[in-house]
C-alpha cells in the first residue's frame, strides 16, 4: 500500500514538473513570438527565426502569427550572408544566369557567392588582388569574367570559367583615378568605366589578351558615378557628380552621340541642379524606364522609349540621400537610401510596395536577371538576397477591395478601386504571378467571386453615384491567362454591395443599396436571368450569404438587422426571421460549414455569432469583441477548422480563430500588413493558405502551415542568428538558433 501511494505522489510530482514547464515554455513562446512582430520592420530575418524559436517552445497563437508572417509581411525575407568581409560592401552584381553574385568591399576583396545555394555559408572564392577599396563589379554576359574597380585606381578582368578559382585575366591600361562605375555592353565585347574624372571610357574586350581603349564619353564636368547599358546595347546611360544623367548613342562606339538629357520634374525641361550627385543609374530590362538617385534625396525614374525626348513618371521622395537604384523585369523599382531598400511600382501606382530594412547603410542593390531576387550590400559586412516581392500580391493599380481563390487553389481574384479585377497565377503561393487583367466595370471592383467549377467569375461594382447602378460581369477563366466576357448584368438595384453564389453554382445573390436582394439564374452563364428582386429591410442591403444546403439566404443591412430567407423557390423567396440588437450597421454575415451558426460583422468593431439550427428562432452565441475597427469580411476554412475575419481601420489586421472544437472560438493567429485596415479574405479551397486585401496596392498569401514555413525560413536563411543575436533578444535562453 505505501509503494503504491509513493508511485503515486512521484507521478503526481512528475506531472506537476511537467505541468510547470509547459506553461513556463508557453509564457515564453507568447514573449518571443510578440517580440518577433515588433522586431519585424527593423530586422525581418532576425524576427522570421525569432518566431521560429518560439514555435519550438509552444504553438502559441503569437508564435503561429509570427512565424506565418515570415513570407507575406511587406518587410521582405532575405538569405543574409555574414562574416566574409570586414568592410562595408560598396557594390553588389548579378551574373546574367542569375547564379553567381559578386559583393566587393572596402576591405580590398570581391566575394562570390552562389545564389543558386542559399544555405551555403561561405563564399564560392573571396578575390584578392587591389589595394585599395573596391568600389564596382560588374560580370560579362557569358558569366566568363568579371570586372573589378577600385580605389587603387585600376580595372582588372578575372576568369570565372571555375568560379570557386578567379585567375586573373587582364589588368587594363590607363586609369587614373578611382574606378566607381562599370558596365559590359550586352554582347560582351565593350566595357565601360568610369570614375574619379569627367570620362567615360570605352574598352574592347573581346579578347583579354589585347585589351584596348575604342571611344569616350566627355560631355560631363565632374566625376562619373554610374553607367548602365540598354538591353540592345545601343545605348548607354551614365550619370555623375555635376548632376546631369545623360543617355548616349553607343552603336559607334568610337563616337558616341548624345541623345537626351533626364529632366529633374515632371513636365519640366529644368535640368538637374548640378551641384547635386547622381550616385545610380539604371535601365529597365525593357528599355522603356530610366531611374536615377541621388544626394538630393530622390530617385526618378522616367520613360525612355523616345530617348530624345525622357518623360518624368515619378519622382520618389527619399530622407535621406539615394545611394543605389535598379529596376527588373516586371518593372518594380529598388531604390537604396540610408538603412533601408524600398520598391515601388511606378507603371501603376507608384506606392511603396515593400520595404526591405538593413541594419545599416545601404549602399548598392542588383536584381537577378528574372527579377525575382534583390541582392543588397551595406556598412554591416552583410550581403542580403531578398525574394521580391516574396509571398504578395502586386500589381494593382489602387487600394483592393476584394478577394477570392479558385477551387483548384491555384488562381486568386482580387478587386480594386480601379474597377478592376486582376488574375494571379498562385501555383507556387510563396511566389503568385500576374495572369490577367479584366476591365469592364463602372466603379469600383467591391465584390468577386468564382463559380464552385472555377470556370466562372463574377465580379459587381458598389456605385453610389447618383443615376448609376452596380454593374456585374460573368468572365469564362477556364484559361486564367485569356479570360472572356460572358454576360453582363444591370441587375436595377442600386450599387451591388455584395455577390454570393449559390453552393450548387446555379443562382447569383445581390445585395443592392436600394434595400433590395436580386437573385438570378447563372445556370447559363452567357444568359443569366433574373428570378425575383425582394426586400424586408429600411436601408441599403450590404452583404448577403448562402447557407452549405443553398436552401437559406442571410441577408445584412445599415438598418442594424439581419434577416434569414428560404430561398428554395427562388421565384418566390420567403422570409424565415429577423436578428436584430445590433448597435451598428452591418457589413458581413457568413455561414459555418455545417450551416449551424452565422457570424455577423458590423461597424461595433465585434462578431455576433448565432445558432441558427432553428432558422426562424436565431439563439445569441458568445460574440467576439474587442477587434478594434469595423469588421469586413468573415470566412470560413474549407475544413471548418478556421474562421478568418478582414478587420478595417488604421491598423486592420486579419484575425483566425479555431472554431472546431464546438465551444468558444479560440484566437488562433493574426496577420497584419504594413498600414491600413483589410477589406477582405479568402481561404484556399484546400485550407493551404489564405489571401488578405488590404486598403493598399499589395495583397498578402499567408501560409497556414507552420512546419513548412519553418522549414522554408530555415533552407534559405543563410547565416543564422549569431550569439550577440541570441544574447541580445533571447538572454535567457542557451543558444541554440533555429536554422544553426
Amino acid at each position: 500500500m505505501l509503494v503504491l501511494v509513493a508511485s503515486g505522489a512521484m507521478a503526481f510530482a512528475f506531472w506537476q514538473r511537467a505541468r510547470v514547464a509547459d506553461e513556463r515554455d508557453e509564457a515564453r513562446s507568447v514573449a518571443i513570438g510578440r517580440q518577433a512582430a515588433q522586431l519585424r520592420a527593423a530586422d525581418p530575418l532576425a524576427a522570421a527565426q525569432l518566431a521560429a524559436v518560439a514555435y519550438r517552445l509552444a504553438p502559441t497563437p503569437e508564435a503561429r502569427s509570427a512565424l506565418l508572417s515570415t513570407f507575406a509581411s511587406g518587410y521582405g525575407f532575405a538569405t543574409r550572408h555574414l562574416g566574409s568581409q570586414t568592410r562595408p560592401i560598396g557594390a553588389v552584381a548579378y551574373s546574367r544566369d542569375g547564379r553567381l553574385v559578386a559583393a566587393a568591399s572596402d576591405d580590398w576583396s570581391v566575394a562570390l557567392w552562389d545564389a543558386a545555394a542559399p544555405s551555403r555559408r561561405t563564399p564560392l572564392a573571396t578575390i584578392r588582388g587591389h589595394r585599395l577599396a573596391v568600389k564596382s563589379v560588374a560580370f560579362s554576359p557569358d558569366g566568363r569574367y568579371l570586372a573589378t574597380g577600385g580605389d587603387d585606381r585600376t580595372v582588372r578582368l578575372w576568369t570565372l570559367t571555375d568560379p570557386a578559382h578567379p585567375a586573373l585575366a587582364a589588368t587594363l591600361p590607363g586609369a587614373t583615378d578611382s574606378v566607381y562605375g562599370l558596365a559590359f555592353s550586352p554582347d560582351g565585347r565593350i566595357l565601360a568605366t568610369g570614375g574619379w574624372g569627367a570620362q567615360v571610357r570605352l574598352w574592347s574586350v573581346a579578347d583579354v589578351a589585347a585589351v584596348r581603349q575604342v571611344g569616350a564619353v566627355t560631355a560631363h564636368t565632374a566625376n562619373v558615378r554610374a553607367l548602365a547599358y540598354s538591353a540592345d546595347g545601343s545605348e548607354l546611360l551614365t550619370g555623375g557628380d555635376d548632376g546631369r544623367a545623360l543617355l548616349w548613342d553607343v552603336r559607334d562606339v568610337a563616337a558616341p552621340a548624345p541623345l537626351g538629357e533626364l529632366t529633374s520634374e515632371v513636365g519640366s525641361n529644368v535640368v538637374l541642379s548640378a551641384s547635386t550627385t547622381i550616385r545610380s543609374v539604371a535601365l529597365s530590362p525593357d528599355g522603356r524606364l530610366a531611374v536615377t538617385g541621388g544626394d538630393d534625396t530622390t530617385a526618378r525614374v522616367y520613360d525612355v522609349s523616345d530617348p530624345r525626348h525622357p518623360t518624368v513618371v515619378q519622382v520618389i521622395d527619399e530622407v535621406r540621400a539615394v545611394t543605389s537604384v535598379a529596376v527588373n523585369t516586371a518593372g518594380l523599382v529598388a531604390v537604396a537610401a540610408s538603412n533601408a531598400v524600398e520598391i515601388y511600382d511606378p507603371t501603376r501606382h507608384g506606392d511603396t510596395v515593400a520595404v526591405l530594412p538593413h541594419g545599416s547603410k545601404v549602399w548598392s542593390v542588383a536584381f537577378s536577371p528574372d527579377g525575382r531576387t534583390l541582392a543588397s550590400g551595406a556598412d554591416d559586412r552583410t550581403l542580403r538576397l531578398w525574394d521580391v516581392p516574396g509571398a504578395t500580391l502586386v500589381g494593382a493599380s489602387k487600394f483592393l477591395w476584394s478577394t477570392a481563390v479558385a477551387p483548384n487553389g491555384r488562381v486568386v481574384a482580387t478587386g480594386d478601386y480601379a474597377n478592376t479585377v486582376r488574375l494571379w497565377d498562385t501555383t507556387d503561393p510563396a511566389r503568385p504571378v500576374p495572369a490577367a487583367e479584366l476591365t469592364g466595370l463602372n466603379a469600383a471592383a467591391d465584390n468577386v467571386r468564382f463559380t464552385p467549377d472555377g470556370k466562372v467569375l463574377v465580379a459587381a461594382s458598389l456605385d453610389t453615384t447618383t443615376g448609376f447602378d452596380g454593374t456585374v460581369l460573368l468572365w469564362d477563366v477556364a484559361d486564367p491567362r485569356h479570360p472572356r466576357v460572358l454576360a453582363t448584368v444591370h441587375p436595377g438595384i442600386g450599387g451591388i454591395a455584395d455577390l454570393k453564389i449559390s453552393p450548387d453554382g446555379r443562382t447569383l445573390a445581390l445585395a443592392g443599396s436600394d434595400a433590395r436582394i436580386a437573385l438570378w439564374d447563372i445556370a447559363d452563364r452567357a444568359a443569366p436571368r433574373q428570378r425575383a428582386v425582394f426586400g424586408g429591410q429600411r436601408y441599403d442591403v450590404s452583404t448577403v450569404s448562402f447557407s452549405p444546403d443553398g436552401r437559406t439566404l442571410a441577408s445584412g443591412s445599415s438598418d442594424r438587422t439581419v434577416r434569414l430567407w428560404d430561398v428554395t423557390n427562388l421565384d418566390h423567396p420567403v422570409g424565415l426571421g429577423t436578428i436584430g440588437g445590433f448597435t451598428s450597421a452591418l457589413i458581413t454575415v457568413a455561414f459555418s460549414r455545417d450551416g449551424d451558426t452565422l457570424a455577423v460583422g458590423s461597424f461595433d468593431t465585434q462578431i455576433a455569432r448565432w445558432d441558427v439550427r432553428d432558422r426562424r428562432a436565431p439563439r445569441a452565441l458568445t460574440p467576439l469583441i474587442g477587434l478594434g475597427a469595423g469588421v469586413n469580411a468573415i470566412e470560413f476554412s474549407p475544413d471548418s477548422r478556421l474562421m478568418a475575419a478582414a478587420v478595417g481601420g488604421a491598423n486592420g489586421v486579419v484575425r483566425l480563430w479555431d472554431v472546431s472544437g464546438g465551444g468558444d472560438p479560440k484566437p488562433y493567429a493574426t496577420f497584419a500588413g504594413r498600414y491600413n485596415g483589410f477589406a477582405a479574405v479568402a481561404f484556399a479551397p484546400t485550407g493551404a493558405y489564405v489571401v488578405g486585401a488590404p486598403y493598399q496596392v499589395v495583397g498578402f498569401v499567408w501560409s497556414l502551415d507552420a512546419r513548412a514555413t519553418e522549414s522554408a525560413l530555415c533552407s534559405r536563411a543563410g547565416d543564422p542568428l549569431t550569439r550577440a543575436e541570441w544574447k541580445q533578444y533571447l538572454p535567457d535562453l542557451g543558444y541554440d538558433p533555429p536554422c544553426g
